[in-house]
């Protein structure tokens, strides 16, 4: 695997729990943002929340990737996050493909990629929260992240 990017679902309708169309804009343009680096093969690991899961949809449409849904990456403020678990399966698809895409919620995109960084990469490197909408892209070669806003 070569890069590792952290997707936070877009904004989203709390009565419907799908994504607005702003939300849809959000997920549109970070999609495009990592275009470059969706070279060989990719795959898409979601949320099974219905607003996570439209957000990988949009990435699929926009890169072509598979997708797989996993209870394991939904979380609230109440959910224990299993970072070994975590690691473990991602390390399961690390050896079969060149790009893992996360799309998931606030908790695991704020504090998986110290977690992925300390333990897989052993780096330390700070990084921002991320917002409804943004992901961090990390770079496995380079050891190195990227905080991708979208674009207005």
């Amino acid at each position: 695997m070569n890069h590792l990017v952290i997707v936070r679902h877009g904004f989203y309708d709390r009565r419907t729990n799908g994504l607005t169309e702003g939300g849809q804009r959000q997920i549109t343009s970070v999609g495009e943002q990592v275009q470059s680096i969706m070279t060989g093969k990719s795959i898409i690991l979601t949320s099974t929340s219905k607003r996570a899961r439209q957000s990988a949809d949009i990435l699929r449409g926009l890169h072509g990737s598979d997708l797989e849904e996993y209870p394991l990456l939904y979380s609230d403020d109440e959910t224990v996050l299993d970072m070994v678990k975590m690691l473990q399966l991602i390390e399961s698809y690390e050896d079969q493909i060149d790009v893992l895409l996360l799309v998931t919620h606030l908790e695991w995109a704020e504090r998986f990629p110290g977690h992925f960084l300390e333990n897989k990469l052993n780096v330390s490197i700070r990084y921002p929260g991320i917002n409804k909408g943004e992901a961090l892209l990390i770079d496995c070669n380079a050891k190195s992240l990227v905080h991708i806003r979208p674009k207005s």
